[in-house]
């Protein structure tokens, strides 16, 4: 068991941890790729009576600012957890991460 702790250690520092901002847009890209349709339905929906001018101000908005700025904040929160996991947690937590994004994938029937 030992030497498996210390093949993800080393995975973990070795090959993951100087790309961890990297990995954790991906996974918040991948995420907001996967539940991105379901929001613009929602605010399609939301908005659909409404004047055209005022639903392109809406949809530039959600994308430009809600988008926007739920990239920025979740990148920023998931590198801060990440960089204070220890190295074999850090190569276990991010392959569980990509597991879920591809469950939540096929959930949505994105794959």
């Amino acid at each position: 068991m030992d030497e498996i702790t210390n093949l993800l250690a080393k995975f973990g520092a070795n090959w993951i941890r100087p790309y961890v901002d990297q990995v954790a847009l991906a996974v918040v890209a991948s995420v907001l790729v996967i539940y991105g349709k379901a929001v613009n339905d929602l605010v399609r929906q939301t908005f659909k009576n409404w004047p055209f001018a005022v639903r392109v101000l809406v949809f530039m908005i959600v994308c430009a600012f809600g988008y926007g700025a739920l990239t920025v904040l979740a990148t920023r929160f998931l590198q801060r957890f990440l960089a204070g996991l220890g190295n074999a947690q850090l190569a276990i937590v991010i392959a569980g991460f990509y597991f879920l994004v591809g469950m939540l994938a096929q959930k949505k029937r994105q794959i």
